[in-house]
């Protein structure tokens, strides 16, 4: 079990750059695509050049979970959210997983 620690910590290590160029993607089909629901989000970025303000970061979890791009009727923007919300349960369950073996001793 103490092998698998550090693989699980490259692994979601990794995740969060690959989580970046998904949010980078969703922001720019919606900056393209859709600009006046970007303008409505406040025009996110991925990292903004001002202290972001705390509803900056409510933006893009209340958009993904409260099913904001289904009103867009964008089938690709559809594909991207579905797959991000799987892609982030997938990442909390690994980093709980993470947690778990760290508590229980199983890190190196």
């Amino acid at each position: 079990m103490t092998e698998i620690f550090p693989y699980l910590f490259g692994v979601l290590f990794c995740s969060v750059i690959g989580w970046f160029f998904l949010v980078y993607t969703l922001f720019k089909i919606l900056r393209i695509r859709h600009p006046e629901k970007y303008s409505d989000m406040g025009s996110p970025t991925l990292f903004p050049q001002e202290q972001p303000d705390l509803n900056d970061l409510k933006v893009l979890p209340s958009f993904l979970f409260n099913r904001g791009w289904k009103e867009l009727d964008d089938s690709k923007l559809a594909s991207l959210s579905w797959f991000m919300i799987f892609y982030i349960t997938l990442y909390v369950i690994g980093f709980l997983f993470l947690i778990t073996l760290l508590f229980l001793g199983y890190a190196p």
